[in-house]
């Protein structure tokens, strides 16, 4: 079992722009992500944006550039509400020199 302790940041550029950063370091495993992502307010609920991202662990270094999508929320009776962001875009892993696409999927919770 590993542990990992994270930490973000967001900062209002305007009332339609914000930067958020984060980082994650995860124990025992040795692995560091640290990631830079501008979003644009489209409506009153999504952020559209472009991610960059850099990771490290042992035996690889890799790099990502996309786009991120974020903002929805719905309420479930059960759980509260319910946040989902997306993330698609290029993967270069610069150990290996392989490239290829990757995507993610964030879904949180908020009681």
């Amino acid at each position: 079992m590993a542990a990992s302790l994270t930490t973000e940041a967001s900062y209002e550029l305007s009332p339609r722009w914000r930067l958020i950063g984060d980082a994650k370091y995860i124990f025992r495993v040795g692995e560091l992500w640290a990631q830079v992502r501008p979003e644009l307010k489209y409506n009153d609920e999504l952020y559209l944006g472009l991610v960059s991202s850099l990771s490290k662990g042992p035996g690889f270094s890799s790099a990502r550039a996309g786009a991120s999508f974020s903002g929805f929320s719905y309420a479930v009776p059960w759980m509260g509400d319910v946040y989902i962001a997306a993330e698609v875009g290029l993967e270069y892993n610069i150990t290996t020199k392989n490239s290829g696409a990757f995507g993610a999927l964030h879904v949180g919770f908020a009681y």
